[in-house]
């Protein structure tokens, strides 16, 4: 076939593509309603009959396509490109992606929250693995794996970047779930606080608070993580990536005690407040002084805005021995020294009265023995009740606001700590991430590093 039209009249010979412009423009005239001269065939080819007319009235039109754009009509529908927004919550899950991702291997301690102490199964190996569930989805699939190769007890679960959800720029991050059951604990835990703070590239700490049906503290676990490090031609062949022989030996910090966390530490915070109350991040100069006499421990922390504005907690306790591992702070929280230089602070109980459920005759002389026994079926039915009420209506009974403090000394000289606030609805209301370091005399040292406003704290 010809690549070139010859039109009629003229004798001139049209290149194919100009030809095909035509042909648009001309169905486009037919389109609004402007006459066409009839096309008729010539060696199986189509002969366009154009007057000079139609090419005048064509002209507007060929510019038009040549540009791919068109003007709409008054009272039309007129669309535009817009920017690509950022997802919600995009630089926490970045955040969280670039760090914790891959897999972690480590140990997993069940710790106590009366004592202290190891509690059953005691230790146990773990290995984490977090991978993202698909791409543009703010969720990461998280496997835990305890035990070893021949007998492992699994548990997965999905993380979600949610208001419940919080991550700093290091990848250390928090967050809380309902209705937990792990294959080393027995039971299911009503509702669960999970902390992990980043002390290096390759290693990170883990702080897992379970509480029961009745909102009293349950267990803690903590787990002490290092990060596996494979190639991908490892990874494709099968090859164990961790002989014992070959593998460095990790770097464990021996446990926290009273006696290492007395000091002055002075560094800065980041706040973070829940986006369905507004949002919005605030970075302030913050003061810890934790005091021990011998008979009454002191702990007061203290933080400065940009604005001057302070913020100051003391709490206090009476404390005989330096060496304890659990003590009670002002008949609510607890304050517990943990292994690998970290500590925990909550709250005992999260409601402040339990609701009493009246389950048959007042008169009745096996009335209280009764409602004893049925108490925690009673509270576990209305929390399943409220977990799944619509929102707002899933308050639970006389709770009270409450923090969840989740730290780590690092070299005895600098501490890492991540602090959550709840309000009275139970949920996640703010969070703060400090990062301090032992201040020299009078703070001298501190002072002269930072540009920060700590001439303005209290003494």
């Amino acid at each position: 076939h010809r690549s070139d039209f010859d039109t009629t009249g003229t004798g001139m010979m049209m290149p194919r593509a100009l030809a095909l412009a035509l042909l648009m423009a001309t169905a486009a005239d037919a389109f609004y309603g402007v006459g066409v001269l009839p096309c008729s065939l010539k060696r199986g080819m189509p002969k366009l009959h154009l007057s000079s007319a139609n090419l005048g009235r064509s002209a507007p039109l060929l510019r038009a396509a040549a540009t791919s754009t068109r003007r709409a009509s008054k009272g039309g529908l007129c669309m535009q490109w817009k920017e690509e927004q950022p997802l919600p919550y995009q630089a926490q899950w970045e955040a969280f992606q670039n760090y914790n991702t891959g897999r972690w291997k480590g140990r997993c301690i069940h710790i106590s929250p009366e004592t202290g102490d190891y509690t059953e199964p005691y230790i146990q190996d773990s290995t984490v693995d977090v991978w993202q569930l698909e791409e543009g989805v703010q969720s990461a699939k998280q496997r835990l794996t305890l035990g070893n190769d021949t007998a492992p007890l699994i548990e997965e679960y999905v993380l979600t970047v949610n208001d419940e959800f919080s991550c700093s720029e290091d990848g250390s991050y928090s967050l809380d779930r309902s209705f937990v059951s792990l294959p080393d604990v027995q039971g299911t835990a009503r509702f669960a606080i999970e902390t992990s703070i980043a002390i290096t590239q390759d290693e990170r700490v883990r702080c897992l608070v379970l509480y029961d049906f009745e909102s009293k503290l349950q267990r803690i676990l903590l787990y002490e993580e290092h990060r596996v490090t494979t190639t991908g031609a490892q990874r494709l062949i099968g090859i164990k990536v961790e002989e014992e022989e070959s593998a460095p030996k990790k770097q464990v910090r021996g446990p926290l005690t009273l006696i290492s966390t007395v000091g002055e530490f002075r560094g800065e915070a980041v706040g973070r407040r829940a986006s369905r109350l507004g949002g919005g991040d605030m970075s302030f100069a913050s003061r810890t002084s934790i005091r021990w006499d011998g008979k009454m421990l002191y702990r007061e922390m203290q933080q400065i805005d940009e604005r001057l504005r302070s913020g100051r907690r003391v709490t206090e306790s009476e404390v005989e021995s330096g060496m304890v591992q659990a003590i009670q702070l002002d008949e609510k929280y607890r304050l517990l020294f943990l292994p690998s230089g970290c500590w925990l602070c909550v709250p005992e109980k999260l409601e402040s009265t339990a609701e009493s459920f009246d389950l048959g005759d007042p008169s009745s002389s096996s009335q209280d023995e009764v409602t004893t026994e049925a108490t925690g079926e009673e509270i576990a039915r209305k929390a399943l009740e409220e977990a799944f009420a619509p929102a707002g209506e899933s308050d639970l009974a006389g709770m009270q606001s409450f923090v969840c403090e989740f730290g780590v000394f690092i070299n005895d000289n600098k501490m890492v700590r991540n602090e959550r606030l709840y309000a009275r609805d139970g949920r996640l209301a703010s969070t703060t991430t400090v990062f301090e370091k032992r201040s020299g005399e009078d703070g001298k040292e501190i002072r002269q590093s930072r540009n920060t406003l700590y001439d303005n704290f209290e003494d």
